[in-house]
């Protein structure tokens, strides 16, 4: 096990709850065989989720670019655990390393998306998937500075309205639109799991959001689809096709 108790403990709910809803859609996807996938998470920042992970597969390699980030990691390496400080763009492994690749809320972080994209496509065998999710760059309420309308306007705009709102000084996010986000997936296979987690939430352990999507899950499953230009935050399987 790479967590005592104590450790336990003391792990943020969010987190955890992230970690538990990543497994149950890959779960939900791959039916069989989870447990002997070998795995990559890129931007595992202090190696919260890829250590709950690695109870699920059959191994898991958490990079991360910020070497304080990897300092502030309470979670022990171990046969299923490992740490590497890299950069996502420039990935140091093979090509055709990895059955999985996890990239949960890091998209939006990153200038070079595009190359970020090309290097996923890289690692991961034929017919290997990828867990992603990220933002919209049109939610009304910005998840990183909780401004409305933030990521809606230029960045040089934006980086006026955080100094004027005492938030910051630069807007360093940079989420893309819902057409914007598949066109940088547009190598792999797409399966929307974004509209299941808002009709059925419970199946997924997402408690969280369970209260948040009471008026949504109501609404007829073609409405629900019809609005995913609207979502606030996606989560996908991207497939890495045989023969693509």
């Amino acid at each position: 096990m790479c967590m005592t108790k104590e450790i336990k403990e003391r792990v943020p709910v969010s987190r955890a709850a992230q970690a538990d809803k990543i497994a149950a859609i890959l779960r939900d996807f791959i039916d069989d065989g989870l447990e002997e996938l070998r795995c990559l998470e890129i931007g595992c920042g202090d190696g919260e989720i890829s250590c709950h992970l690695a109870q699920a597969v059959g191994g898991i390699w958490g990079l991360e670019v910020n070497g304080e980030a990897l300092r502030r990691n309470r979670f022990e390496p171990s046969g299923l655990l490992r740490y590497t400080q890299a950069d996502g763009r420039r990935l140091p492994f093979e090509a055709e390393s990895f059955d999985l690749v996890i990239l949960a809320q890091v998209y939006e972080h990153t200038r070079g998306q595009e190359t970020l994209s090309e290097e996923i496509y890289r690692v991961l065998k034929p017919g290997g998937i990828c867990f992603f999710s990220g933002p919209n760059r049109f939610r009304l309420i910005e998840s990183h500075y909780f401004l409305p309308f933030l990521s809606w306007l230029p960045h040089w705009m934006s980086n006026i309205y955080l100094r004027a709102t005492g938030r910051g000084k630069e807007f360093d996010i940079f989420p893309r639109s819902y057409w914007g986000i598949k066109h940088l997936w547009r190598r792999f296979c797409i399966i929307d799991y974004t509209w299941r987690l808002i009709k059925t939430p419970e199946l997924f352990g997402d408690k969280e959001r369970l209260e948040q999507m009471r008026f949504f899950k109501r609404l007829p499953t073609p409405i629900i689809k019809l609005l995913k230009p609207f979502y606030p935050n996606y989560n996908w399987i991207l497939v890495k096709e045989n023969g693509v």
